[in-house]
């Protein structure tokens, strides 16, 4: 992967410590290997119980949840787990997202020029079409108990069927991605010059991260208007309160990756933290407890969790 020389030098320069202010040391301990198939990647935590996490496989076909028990096997120093598999939908594990209430995962299945946006409850035994199949439909965003998608190119906002959601704020950002450009309220907030992609908007409603295809990782106040390039990489992803992201920077050789670390940093991309740095393995595809206190990644296609320190 290649990087300008501006954005080098951006993070470079992010990656001093403000002189005179005592940081605290940010790292992780006690990683336990959660799954055991050699085929399970893009971990993301239950947003109501850091006890639940779901994650998909490398062919994004199926999505799962699993509960970790509080228990450790002494032998094994493995969390005691059961899983339970959500959908078995093609490509239902790209950009799957929890509800804000944790009792359900959105997603959108189907192959291009037949897909839709399902809603399920976490056992998998519950499934609620939000769309009928179509040419085509994006990724769906989830925000307040509402969702919306790209439906054949037209925004479409519904409100989703189930009560109890928990809500951030009174209002909704209107914001998606199309042709590669990220737009919020009718104006495109990515660089001109380059396609993006993957917006997410902060727990808080106050900011939007995005990736872009060179490799850059921006987030946006919603509030000041102002961008900051955050960090280099993908797979970037929220902490709960809205004031830290977790992202992979992963390097290849032109055919595969061939080495992956993962990075912590502040919004404003100050104070980032290599947080393997000392480890020799590719990890890929971070993601944060809802409590911030555990770190979960993937490694060789299983799903690893830490604890974390030092970060919130």
């Amino acid at each position: 992967m290649k990087y300008s020389i501006q954005i080098l030098v951006a993070i470079i320069m992010n990656s001093f410590p403000i002189m005179g202010i005592a940081q605290e040391e940010v790292f992780f301990s006690n990683p336990k290997k959660v799954t055991e198939t050699g085929d399970s990647i893009a971990v993301i935590f239950s947003p109501t119980n850091n006890n639940i996490i779901a994650y998909t496989d490398r062919a994004y076909s199926k999505i799962y949840t699993l509960s970790l028990d509080n228990s450790v096997n002494a032998n094994t120093r493995r969390s005691m787990k059961s899983i339970s598999v959500v959908s078995e939908k093609s490509k239902s594990g790209f950009g799957f997202q929890w509800t804000d209430n944790g009792e359900n995962i959105v997603f959108r299945a189907g192959e291009f020029g037949s897909s839709e946006v399902i809603l399920v409850n976490i056992d998998g035994n519950e499934y609620t079409s939000l769309t009928e199949k179509v040419a085509n439909v994006s990724i769906p965003i989830l925000q307040n108990n509402k969702i919306s998608y790209l439906k054949d190119g037209m925004l479409v906002s519904q409100n989703l069927p189930y009560k109890g959601a928990r809500r951030h704020s009174e209002y909704n950002v209107n914001f998606f991605q199309k042709n590669g450009k990220i737009v919020l309220d009718s104006n495109q907030i990515s660089p001109k010059n380059i396609a993006c992609f993957l917006p997410k908007i902060s727990p808080n409603l106050l900011s939007l991260s995005y990736e872009c295809i060179d490799g850059s990782l921006y987030v946006y106040n919603i509030i000041t208007k102002n961008t900051v390039l955050v960090g280099l990489g993908s797979n970037i992803k929220w902490s709960s309160n809205g004031m830290k992201l977790v992202y992979e920077r992963p390097f290849d050789n032109g055919y595969e990756i061939i080495s992956s670390d993962i990075f912590i940093v502040n919004i404003d991309g100050t104070n980032p933290v290599n947080l393997t740095d000392n480890i020799d393995l590719i990890v890929r595809r971070p993601a944060l407890s809802h409590d911030g206190k555990k770190i979960a990644t993937d490694i060789d296609g299983d799903i690893y969790i830490a604890d974390l320190h030092g970060a919130f």
